[in-house]
């Protein structure tokens, strides 16, 4: 006789903990009208699925300090976990703002899939989701240190050495996204964050707002995207791109830590991008050994089938030649679930005017009795982001 199986679907479902009579602890995971409870040691387990879960108990658990960035569908708080104080990096989605249309609404489905994905030391990781009725709320490590942009108008360029060391991390970072599946196009020094003030030697790739999975035909959400002055000229004039692109912006990254300049300069955003689509890039006296000066070039090839893979640029003679420590960072660890001190902001986002965080976080306090009602109301918070399908029977 063969024997039946049940598979389900977790992603973006509610988890919570819950206590039967006797006191045991168990998890409950809840999608539209289907759950499923689970007893026992459940510590490490809900540990694990948090990560493909969302939480209804944000203000339960953190305490919003203040605003750092609003933008037109997400603002960053500041917060600190109730328990143990550790602060983190908030992104706040308005649901209001993200069902207007179709478009945001798997855009932020697919930043959540992408998110989930990372295990890099040197890439910014979801630790988790939480839902409310009126917001969706990821939590991310927070970073002290600002942006790499920030950095280099601070600091002009940078010795061959630092940026042997920026350039390293971000390969190996680069490497382990694209072997994800994942082109994360818009890599700039404004998503290049410091882990702590002025330590270029611990990177973090940020802000995967555009990246999609690598689709061979071309089918994208946003097919044509990322920043003037940064983009892989292919995106730009709309031909077929692969995972090449974020190779280019990374030379223009490159580029920028060298001359403290961009090489694509203009009056205006227009300009700025015919200028980049022509991909003609002044390389005279640049501050750079020959061997350097050779890769840079071969990261800015405009042709793409002659632009250099990120395997060609980790084996190349100049990443090998300078003398350096190991980084950790360049190693794939798994990060803990809980990140010493550490969250993100997005830096090419300004606060226009004041904020009132407490304002904020009375609003949603009346929704901090949501645990007491989800039998009532059902699959209420994550309808907005879940791809609900019920427990399905399989026979094998």
């Amino acid at each position: 006789m063969r024997q039946k199986q049940l598979i389900a679907n977790i992603e973006n479902a509610i988890i919570y903990l819950i206590r039967d009579g006797a006191n045991d602890v168990g998890v409950k995971i809840l999608k539209g009208i289907t759950w499923l409870e689970l007893y026992g040691d459940v510590t490490e387990l809900f540990s694990v699925l948090k990560k493909q879960c969302i939480q209804i108990d944000f203000v339960l658990k953190y305490k919003v300090k203040k605003l750092m960035a609003k933008g037109t569908f997400a603002n960053v708080f500041l917060a600190e976990n109730a328990k143990t104080n550790e602060q983190f990096a908030i992104k706040c989605f308005d649901k209001n703002q993200i069902q207007k249309s179709s478009k945001n609404l798997q855009s932020l489905q697919k930043e959540l899939k992408i998110l989930r994905l990372m295990r890099h030391k040197q890439v910014m990781t979801l630790i988790e989701t939480f839902e409310t009725v009126s917001y969706v709320f990821v939590v991310q490590e927070y970073l002290r240190g600002g942006d790499l942009h920030d950095y280099i108008a601070r600091v002009g360029q940078l010795s061959e050495r630092k940026v042997h060391s920026v350039i390293s991390q971000l390969v190996s970072a680069l490497q382990f996204i694209h072997s994800q599946g994942v082109i994360h196009r818009d890599i700039k020094p404004e998503n290049i964050i410091l882990r702590s003030q002025d330590n270029v030697e611990d990177l973090v790739i940020s802000d995967f707002g555009l990246a999609d999975f690598y689709n061979f035909d071309g089918n994208y959400l946003y097919k044509q995207c990322g920043t003037p002055g940064y983009a892989a000229p292919e995106i730009l004039m709309g031909q077929p791109y692969d995972y090449k692109v974020d190779v280019y912006s990374l030379g223009v990254v490159f580029y920028t830590l060298i001359t403290g300049r961009r090489p694509f300069q203009g009056k205006n955003t227009d300009q700025i991008f015919q200028l980049n689509e022509k991909g003609e890039i002044n390389f005279q006296n640049l501050h750079l050994k020959a061997e350097g000066l050779n890769l840079l070039k071969k990261m800015l090839e405009i042709r793409p089938e002659h632009r250099y893979s990120l395997c060609m640029i980790k084996s190349h003679i100049w990443l090998k030649k300078i003398h350096i420590k190991t980084h950790l960072s360049l190693q794939y660890i798994n990060v803990p679930e809980s990140v010493k001190s550490g969250g993100s902001i997005t830096p090419r986002v300004l606060m226009t005017k004041t904020y009132n965080a407490k304002q904020f976080l009375k609003t949603e306090q009346n929704q901090s009795t949501e645990r007491r009602h989800y039998k009532q109301q059902g699959g209420r918070y994550n309808i907005s982001i879940g791809n609900f399908t019920k427990l399905q029977g399989i026979v094998y």
